[in-house]
């Protein structure tokens, strides 16, 4: 199994989520083509993702992300070549067209077992917590920590619960021999079933996770750069008395200016200064 980094990223509110952030290992034998795949899919190989009390847990990204995450060798090659293989791709984060049925067992087996990793990193357990929080004696600060610590838990036991239900679900279906769904051609790529805009492939949609944006914080912290060179800083225009391209037209200008000036014949006056006395 391909190796990846997890780690806990804290958020309070009433919007909270823990994001994991995982990533392909480049010391896997199939990165090239998993790379890929996930290329075509418009995700990176690396990135943020935020788990969640909702059901399911995951988001289609996430979803398509350990799909490819647990592919093996002829799946991913189904992904890449052939006719059907950008409609697979499409279909990634539709969680009703399962890559295999092993690739299901795979990845929610996966998931349960991050969920369940994560977890065992905190000193206490949710129903510590919640005993302290009965407390009288916590500061406001204090209660306010084992609160956003308590949700934390709470998300991630519900990911490994929900995790562990798919997994026998798609261990069921495997043993049963049931078929896989096939999506129709006609029917693009869904992600997500029933969303308003799940019949967009994943690459031309916006990812979910804010956790994401974190993930690309690089190339925004270049785009600035980028932004700022041309003059333009958050939108605006960072060159006083007019844009970068004004200046630049204006020195071209004065070099024209130049140019003319060098072609004129030299003044009498100036032939005169030239002359020996």
């Amino acid at each position: 199994m391909t190796a990846v980094s997890v780690w806990l990223c804290r958020t309070s509110g009433p919007e909270s989520r823990v994001k994991i952030k995982l990533g392909v290992s480049k010391s896997d034998r199939l990165y090239a083509m998993k790379a890929e795949v996930l290329a075509r899919a418009g995700i990176p190989t690396s990135s943020v993702f935020a788990l969640h009390f909702a059901e399911p847990p995951i988001s289609a990204q996430l979803l398509a992300f350990l799909r490819v995450f647990c592919m093996t060798e002829d799946e991913l090659k189904a992904h890449l070549l052939g006719d059907n293989a950008i409609d697979r791709v499409f279909t990634l984060g539709n969680s009703e067209y399962p890559v295999s049925w092993d690739n299901e067992v795979k990845l929610w087996t996966f998931l349960e077992d991050r969920a369940s990793l994560l977890l065992k990193t905190y000193k206490t357990t949710s129903e510590e917590d919640k005993s302290f929080l009965k407390s009288q004696d916590l500061s406001v600060r204090a209660r306010m920590a084992i609160k956003l610590r308590l949700g934390e838990k709470e998300i991630l036991e519900k990911a490994v619960k929900s995790a562990a239900a798919n997994r026998e679900y798609y261990r069921r279906r495997m043993e049963e021999g049931a078929p896989l769904p096939k999506h129709e051609e006609s029917d693009p790529g869904l992600l997500e079933g029933g969303g308003a805009d799940s019949r967009l492939p994943l690459v031309l949609r916006s990812l979910e996770e804010a956790g994401v944006q974190e993930a690309l914080a690089l190339s925004e912290v270049v785009s600035r750069a980028k932004a700022a060179e041309n003059g333009l800083v958050n939108g605006q225009n960072s060159i006083p008395n007019g844009t970068r391209l004004a200046k630049e037209s204006l020195d071209e200008e004065e070099r024209e200016r130049a140019t003319a000036d060098a072609r004129e014949p030299p003044s009498e006056s100036a032939g005169e200064a030239a002359e020996p006395l």
